[in-house]
């Protein structure tokens, strides 16, 4: 538009303007009232190019090649690959590290500087993860090999399977490819089958509280034996003893495991019988007769008694050890007893009339070593002697005897006895008379029986011989007598001789002298005793003793003597021969009288101390009455019993070890609970805790016996608790034990406190200990590593732009939780959104953003990060240097301003691609792009133009004149695109004078040069 007037153009429009679509000179006339004007235009219009590729790939981490399918005319490619890099070749090649959709743009230029682009989503997969895991060792049958990572992959395995699980029952190395759109991910795995063990064993017993031995019949290399006992308990011996508590029915099961850490189970039924136990009692000592001896155990057991009988009890009557076994099926139990038979005595005596005031003599006629009498004469008056005698008043008594021998046997005899009321009688006056007879009379009761030595009867009497007449008188069991000497004829002499030797051991005889024709003698001891012939020898009793002797000759005539002697005592009984258990016997044969005592120990007391065997013999010296008596002793050496043990906890078997020494025959053990054994060290279980006073009692080949007793102290068992198995993510935790006191605790690392705090993944054992009590318990701690959040925000606040949050957490995470939280700069309400890949990417618009990042790894620990970034809307002021030309080779200096990171491409012809004023020297035409980042990363991208110049050209003077007057002096030789440059000056004969470089230099014969499109051109001139 100029103005009013005509327009005329040249296709004959008379607009103002004009549209044109086709190349060509256009011209317009402008007529304002015939003043003319007229100006033209070439327009050249050219073909639009057509942007286009393709690309081959699409997995992460592998190089994607981009091929130009652009027209033919381009010249210029700028791609924008989606992820904020660029590049300008015509074909280039990328790679991807994350997976996502990229829209990747190419934007080109043709040779008229026109321009086309076209955008293609390009999808970026991931190389599937595929773990098989570790290496396998499985002991027989087959295992599943499980390379599933999700649906829409495909599988391929090493023996041609296509599904994402295979299961495999042979060693090999098995090998798996997982196909994702391409995008290969594989693993192997090495797969060993290992032939299972075979676990077998035997045992030897069957019964309760027996030690029974388990052998182990497994196959060879085994490392390893868990026994289960069926009865709560285990042992890892290989072949163990175990003792059950309790007889019963169980299931005994070993669990093997071999080199290749393989395991195998055999379980068999084990049938454990019961001891049945007997208990005969304490030794017993028997008085004669028998005794019935009775092991019942109430059950279909047998029974062997020492004697070879097999009934359940017995009836024995003769001193021994018996004993008898149990047995249940091979489960034996024995006791033993030792039984004493001693020959009774038997007790016996009599006694004279019993009349009041009287003393009625008892006199002793038992038999068989009596030791003790004890006698009850029914009045409440008793006594210990042999032959006692005892005075009455008149009545019915009954008295009893009991003996004691000296083994400690008994027998005891009771007889009525009538005691009578006295009288006194009395008879006539002794008479000589030398008549045929004579009248004597006895006067007493009237209601009395009276009989007369010579056998006549009543009171009264006519005797017509000498003699001594007696008339005994009875009345119930009294008893009186009297005599009277009645002398016929001539009386004779009484007259005797007393004994020479007065001691109680000899016989005293006393020897009549009497004169006088005697033809009769009666001799009367004062103790009671009377004799009728003429001499008499006697073994009198120690005493005083009055002998009186009456003599009648052959008229009837008598006389009387008497004389009084003292018999000397001398009584010693040292007793039977003896024996004892260790110890000492004092022998005391002290007689109750003053006299010598002489024993084979030289010893002169009345009583000594034995102290070893031997026979001791002692003579007794009465005033020279001599009594000797010998004894044997036999002083055996006493066994002594002693045990050890060991303190235990209730239910746990405790072994008692016989201690004792000696020649021991029998052990009888009282465990103080009720139980008892005569195994020489047996061995207890205890049921209940508690103080146990055990007495062990030992009999040895004399007999002799000893017993000691001890206090068994049996804790009390006790449970507890431990903390429970622990899965943790941290890297400590305290555990402990709780439920028991006054316990002492023991850990694997020595500490003995009832918590520990630990640091490390693994089993934790304690060991709490109570007395003799003890328990072990675990705890399995896992303590999982936690993960470390991190990410990076976007390398630009730009808004509108695609923000990638990379995840930069540790390697160890397999989740990915992130909350995104926006708040407008203007204020209003925040927004959030969650995420759940590893990496995002959004577009995000102006505003501040709180970026949340929880991870998770394989073990479910976590850990979160925030983050905060604020959009803004760019804001570039930015400039960049003009499109420039240069020769091949040369440089061109480019800038750019108005950011604080700069980023140039193509960077093979600059000499840093990352500042602000980069030196290009391009080998051809090249436009260079440049990203500038301002500080809140916002991007701006501009480019400039470098054009090689191909104008190519050498100017060469044809003379110069060099008489140095300032006109051409110097031989100058100019041009435009020289790259290289030599001149080589020869003389006339052909010799090299000079040569240069320099294009300044003079004189040549020879010039050579290259220009920078490779062209070479040869000038050959002569020049004087």
């Amino acid at each position: 538009y100029a103005g009013n007037g005509t327009y005329t153009w040249s296709n004959g429009t008379n607009n103002t303007a004009l549209t044109i679509d086709t190349t060509g000179t256009y011209w317009l006339e402008v007529d304002n009232n015939g003043c003319l004007d007229r100006d033209s235009i070439n327009i050249d219009i050219f073909a639009f190019p057509s942007a286009n590729f393709t690309w081959t790939g699409g997995c992460a981490d592998t190089a994607i090649t981009f091929n130009d399918n652009s027209s033919s005319s381009t010249q210029n490619w700028l791609w924008d690959f989606g992820d904020l890099t660029t590049d300008s070749i015509q074909s280039p090649t990328k790679l991807y590290t994350g997976n996502g959709t990229y829209l990747v743009n190419l934007l080109i230029t043709d040779s008229n500087g026109c321009t086309d682009n076209i955008s293609y989503n390009l999808t970026i997969d991931t190389a599937v993860t595929v773990d098989l895991g570790p290496d396998t060792n499985i002991c027989g049958g087959a295992i599943n090999l499980n390379a599933y990572v999700g649906s829409g992959v495909d599988y391929l395995w090493s023996n041609g399977a296509t599904d994402s699980v295979i299961n495999v029952g042979t060693t090999n190395t098995y090998f798996v490819a997982v196909d994702n759109n391409g995008c290969i991910g594989a693993d192997t795995i090495n797969v060993i089958v290992h032939t299972p063990p075979q676990s077998l064993f035997s045992i030897n017993g069957n019964c309760e509280n027996d030690s029974i031995q388990f052998n182990d019949l497994s196959t060879t290399n085994i490392v390893s034996w868990e026994w289960d006992f069926g009865d709560g308990t285990i042992d890892s011996n290989q072949n163990p003893f175990h003792i059950y508590s309790f007889y019963g029915n169980y299931s005994v099961n070993l669990k093997v495991t071999d080199t290749n850490s393989c395991i195998n189970n055999y379980n068999l039924p084990v049938s454990i019988d019961k001891v049945y136990t007997t208990y005969l009692g304490m030794d017993t000592n028997l008085c004669g007769g028998s005794i019935d001896l009775d092991a019942s155990a109430n059950a279909p057991v047998s029974y062997t008694w020492s004697t070879g009988q097999t009934d359940s009890a017995i009836t024995v009557n003769s001193t021994n050890i018996y004993w008898v076994e149990v047995n249940n099926n091979g489960c034996l139990f024995r006791d033993s007893i030792f039984i004493k038979v001693y020959f009774p005595p038997t007790a016996a005596f009599s006694w004279n009339s019993a009349c009041e005031k009287q003393a009625v003599q008892f006199n002793d006629s038992s038999y068989s070593n009596i030791s003790s009498w004890a006698w009850d004469f029914g009045d409440g008056n008793s006594s210990n002697t042999k032959d006692p005698s005892h005075m009455y008043v008149a009545g019915s008594y009954t008295v009893s005897l009991n003996i004691i021998s000296g083994n400690g046997c008994s027998d005891s005899l009771s007889h009525n006895i009538v005691v009578d009321t006295g009288f006194v009688i009395s008879i006539d006056n002794d008479t000589t008379l030398c008549q045929d007879t004579l009248d004597i009379s006895t006067y007493g009761p009237g209601n009395a029986n009276y009989i007369w030595s010579n056998n006549m009867t009543g009171n009264s009497i006519t005797v017509n011989n000498t003699n001594i007449y007696i008339c005994t008188v009875t009345r119930g069991g009294c008893e009186e007598k009297d005599s009277i000497f009645v002398t016929l004829l001539e009386s004779p002499t009484a007259n005797f001789l007393l004994p020479t030797d007065s001691c109680t051991n000899a016989s005293q005889t006393f020897k009549d002298t009497s004169i006088g024709n005697i033809n009769q003698w009666t001799w009367s001891i004062s103790n009671g005793n009377s004799y009728t012939t003429q001499d008499i020898t006697l073994n009198l009793d120690s005493g005083a003793y009055t002998i009186e002797l009456i003599v009648r000759n052959i008229l009837g005539c008598r006389d009387t003597i008497s004389k009084n002697i003292g018999i000397i005592p001398i009584e010693l009984d040292l007793g039977n021969d003896t024996s004892l258990c260790g110890g000492v016997l004092p022998l005391n044969a002290d007689v109750g009288y003053d006299v010598n005592y002489n024993w084979s120990t030289g010893s002169a007391d009345s009583a000594i101390t034995v102290t070893s065997t031997g026979t001791y013999i002692l003579e007794v010296n009465n005033l020279g009455c001599i009594e000797k008596d010998t004894i044997t002793v036999d002083i055996f050496t006493v066994p002594i019993a002693d045990y050890t043990f060991l303190d235990v906890c209730e239910n746990d078997t405790i072994q008692f070890t016989d201690q004792s020494t000696g020649n021991i025959l029998s052990w009888m053990w009282n465990f103080g609970d009720g139980n008892l054994s005569s195994d020489q060290s047996p061995t207890h279980t205890y049921a209940f805790d508690g103080n146990f006073s055990v007495m062990l009692q030992i009999l040895d080949s004399n007999y002799c016996s000893d017993f000691v007793a001890y206090l068994v102290s049996v804790d009390s068992t006790f449970t507890f608790i431990v903390d429970p198995d622990t899965v943790l993510c941290a890297n400590s935790i305290d555990v402990g034990t709780y439920g028991v006191s006054n316990a002492t605790y023991l850990w694997p690392n020595n500490n003995t406190s009832a918590s520990i705090t630990v640091t490390s993944s693994g089993t934790y054992f304690v060991t709490v200990s109570r007395g003799a009590c003890s328990s072990i318990d675990s705890v399995d701690v896992t303590l999982n590593d936690k993960p470390l959040a991190g990410f990076s925000l976007p390398i630009d606040s730009c808004s509108d732009k695609l923000h990638e949050f990379l995840n930069n957490s540790s390697s160890d995470v397999n989740q990915w939780e992130w909350l995104l939280i926006s708040t407008p700069l203007s204020g209003g309400t925040p927004d959030s959104n969650l995420y759940n890949t590893e990496d995002i990417t959004q577009s995000l618009t102006e505003g501040v953003y709180s970026i949340q990042l929880i991870v998770t790894n394989p073990d479910g620990c976590k850990d979160t990060v925030k983050q905060s970034i604020q959009i803004v809307v760019p804001v570039i002021n930015a400039a960049i240097s003009n499109d420039t030309s240069v020769y091949k080779s040369y440089s061109a200096n480019l800038w750019a301003d108005g950011g604080i990171d700069y980023v140039w491409s193509p960077s093979f012809s600059l000499d840093n691609e990352f500042i602000y004023n980069p030196v290009a020297t391009p080998e051809e035409t090249t436009t260079y792009f440049v990203v500038i980042t301002d500080e809140y990363g916002c991007t701006y991208l501009d480019s400039v133009l470098i054009t090689i110049l191909d104008e190519y050209d050498l100017y060469i003077p044809s003379a110069f004149s060099p008489n140095n007057d300032g006109k051409n002096d110097l031989y100058k030789i100019n041009g435009v695109g020289i790259l290289e440059f030599y001149i080589a000056i020869y003389n006339r004969f052909g010799q090299k004078v000079f040569e240069s470089n320099d294009i300044n230099d003079f004189s040549f014969r020879y010039l050579k040069i290259i220009f920078f499109h490779g062209k070479i051109s040869i000038f050959m001139d002569f020049l004087n």
